[in-house]
């Protein structure tokens, strides 16, 4: 009778992990330390051992507060590497691993990640992370956070592949490049175009890890033209090596890599520019690509221990010479490197010359909640474009209009959460409202 009592409360016990929609591993504090006056970071890695130069300045964009580790498998491995390996002083670091969808509507997760200073994406599958949290009050609750409080934000490797504005999924499984350039329409060629998180990133970027190993290039490119020629849009495409960091302040990417005598690791960066009508230009379901050398340029840089290496992504204006800089050709979907070098870098297309939220002067918006209509104020600045994103980073612009007078017509929305991305003089000014 024992034995069956054992057994049953080890199987009650056994029954409810089981059912838990995930796992949290907490080290520290548990007393919030509430942080004023943030200021937003991306910081991403490629996917090997993690750069602690890169990760130490991540942890100080949380101000000595919380920081939370989200993930889909593994466990509490980035726990005590940030509490107490690095030397930087943090209030906590949670990691919690979601098992299911169900999670990311889970009222502990949620409010974890609303106390959060810092939220760092670990390794994975990306397919897992999207199907978990796409379209979810967590990736609602993230894109708030990042957005009205600045939260800090960085990962690695799938976590690095969800930063974007567009996303290869993996929904099918991974790519290579043999496979992406022979037909960009493979049923692995899964390209998401909805962000998962509204980065305040200066221009579209698609991210890509494991650039090393193996060999990603010829996919990335393929990435950029089903872009292309799916949305006509463009797209930067920014690559990382296994043992390198990028990180993103306003318009500049730093490149950092902690043992670069020893790992001679870099970030690859491919351009075009879109002004030119693409020679050569073929993109097609069953048909291997081609796109001229004229229109895609390269650079690869070599990461350095320090941040004394950098591109400033609105005008491709960097303060090192780029261990290469050539054009790129695909014909009949082979990946071949011009013999051309340190070509003229395109700008990049669509991109604003800094990105400004809340404190930004004289652009207003009223009445806040409304349930109609939304009276932008300008003062004598003029604005270029206006975009409404919903809190799960859907473009929703569609279903709603601007007129001549600068009202926002927002009728048509359900009662929510939104955010405005406003371009005025240049400049990319987000502002929060609430449809009622």
């Amino acid at each position: 009778m024992r034995f069956l009592i054992t057994f049953f409360a080890i199987f009650l016990v056994f029954s409810f992990v089981q059912s838990q929609s995930y796992t949290s591993y907490f080290t520290g504090s548990e007393i919030d330390k509430a942080v004023d006056n943030q200021k937003f970071a991306l910081t991403v890695m490629g996917g090997g051992t993690e750069v602690d130069y890169a990760m130490r300045l991540f942890l100080e964009d949380a101000k000595g507060g919380d920081i939370l580790v989200l993930r889909t498998s593994g466990s509490d491995g980035y726990n005590d590497y940030m509490y107490s390996e690095l030397g930087i002083d943090v209030n906590s670091v949670e990691t919690i691993v979601c098992h299911n969808r169900d999670a990311s509507s889970d009222p502990y997760v949620l409010e974890r990640i609303f106390k959060a200073e810092a939220i760092w994406f670990a390794g994975g599958d990306q397919w897992k992370y999207l199907s978990f949290w796409r379209d979810t009050p967590l990736q609602q609750y993230i894109n708030f956070a990042l957005l009205d409080k600045g939260t800090a934000i960085g990962g690695t490797s799938a976590g690095l592949a969800i930063m974007g504005s567009y996303q290869f999924t993996a929904e099918n499984g991974t790519v290579t490049s043999e496979q992406a350039l022979a037909d960009t329409y493979n049923e692995r060629m899964t390209i998401d175009n909805r962000p998962f998180l509204i980065m305040p990133l200066p221009v579209p970027i698609i991210f890509d890890s494991h650039f090393d190993d193996p060999d990603r290039r010829g996919r990335l490119v393929a990435f950029m033209a089903r872009i292309k020629k799916d949305y006509g849009e463009y797209v930067m495409g920014i690559g990382l090596d296994e043992y390198t960091a990028a990180r993103f302040e306003g318009a500049e990417m730093i490149m950092l890599n902690d043992a670069w005598e020893e790992q001679e690791d870099f970030t690859h960066i491919y351009s075009y520019d879109c002004n030119i009508e693409p020679l050569n230009f073929i993109a097609e379901p069953g048909i291997p690509l081609t796109w001229d050398s004229d229109h895609i340029k390269y650079r690869k840089f070599r990461s350095s221990p320090s941040p004394v290496t950098f591109v400033k992504l609105t005008n491709n204006s960097v303060n090192v010479i780029p261990d290469e800089d050539n054009a790129i050709n695909i014909v009949d979907g082979e990946y071949q490197i011009s013999e051309e070098n340190y070509l003229e870098f395109p700008t990049p297309c669509g991109l604003v010359s800094s990105v400004q939220h809340e404190n930004m002067d004289q652009i207003h918006i009223f009445p806040n909640p409304t349930w109609n209509n939304l009276a932008i104020e300008k003062g004598r600045k003029e604005i270029k474009k206006v975009s409404v994103f919903s809190v799960n980073g859907k473009d929703i612009t569609e279903t709603s209009s601007i007129s001549n007078n600068d009202n926002l017509d927002v009728s048509n929305l359900p009662p929510g959460i939104y955010f405005l991305k406003i371009l005025v003089d240049e400049k990319q000014i987000v502002r929060k409202f609430i449809k009622l």
